[in-house]
């Protein structure tokens, strides 16, 4: 593996680009987030009053999750000094949403005494997932329920688990995206062994299970080709992979993404956790 700063290494980037396509996974993911933190609160015995949002980005997630959660002051963290600066100022006029800059893979984090902790499409970008949980349960409250299906603080976690689809410029980009993602020590599948990530981390799982739905070819194909031309000019990518092989691959995906060419719906699964 390349000796160079894999635990600093986001695949992805946090250019205007990185950022658009953040902003359509929010709403790609929106309908399934919605649902899976709902049932994350019913395992919990009194409604959190201080919750933390890992990876926040530019702060989509941390919004929608004020927005189920109402009165709950929440903290977004995030390693990107720009996506902190952004989540800043466009949640200006929400006081019960805050933005640190934080390094969950290195740094111990300054919140503490939350109730509730949430992390989606993150621990798939890290090489020591479990370090980071670790952090996060850390910040939490003692916990004082001795129930076994119920408790006082939380953490709730969604990782993609698997990626289909029959086309062929699609399964040609799962897999650049997978071999550069070992490459970097990450795991782009965490989600399908979440649990397993959880309790080596030293959380009780709660509940875990694997959601699958379809999305939109057209949404799907508008983010892959975001993320392909961030990391075309990746030192691996550059390196293992042919640059006629990544011109096809991006006509491919523009085609689906403009809807010159038809493609079938992309099967996601998400592997889902709730643990203590």
């Amino acid at each position: 593996m390349n000796p160079e700063r894999i635990d600093q290494h986001y695949t992805f980037g946090d250019n205007d680009r990185a950022a658009a396509r953040l902003e359509l996974l929010a709403e790609v993911f929106e309908p399934t987030t919605r649902v899976f933190v709902v049932r994350a609160l019913g395992f919990l015995e009194r409604a959190p009053r201080r919750a933390l949002d890992l990876g926040a980005g530019p702060g989509h997630t941390t919004r929608l999750l004020g927005e189920i959660l109402p009165g709950v002051e929440f903290t977004g963290l995030d390693n990107s000094a720009r996506y902190v600066e952004l989540a800043r100022a466009r949640h200006a006029a929400f006081p019960r949403l805050r933005f640190e800059r934080v390094d969950v893979q290195t740094e111990t984090f300054a919140a503490s005494s939350v109730d509730f902790v949430y992390c989606r499409h993150l621990l798939v970008h890290l090489p020591d997932p479990e370090g980071a949980l670790r952090r996060a349960q850390a910040a939490l409250t003692p916990q004082e329920s001795t129930q076994k299906t119920s408790s006082t603080s939380l953490v709730a976690l969604e990782e993609t688990a698997g990626l289909r689809s029959p086309d062929p410029a699609f399964t040609l980009y799962y897999q650049t995206v997978e071999r550069m993602q070992a490459h970097y020590g990450q795991r782009m599948f965490l989600g399908a062994s979440l649990d397993e990530v959880a309790r080596r981390a030293g959380l009780e799982v709660l509940d875990a299970r694997i959601e699958r739905t379809l999305v939109c070819p057209q949404k799907m194909a508008r983010l892959h080709l975001d993320n392909l031309r961030t990391f075309r000019d990746d030192a691996f990518v550059k390196a293992s992979v042919d640059v006629d092989v990544l011109a096809r691959l991006e006509r491919s995906l523009t085609e689906v993404a403009t809807g010159t060419r038809a493609a079938p719906p992309v099967e996601v699964e998400l592997g889902q956790v709730i643990a203590r």
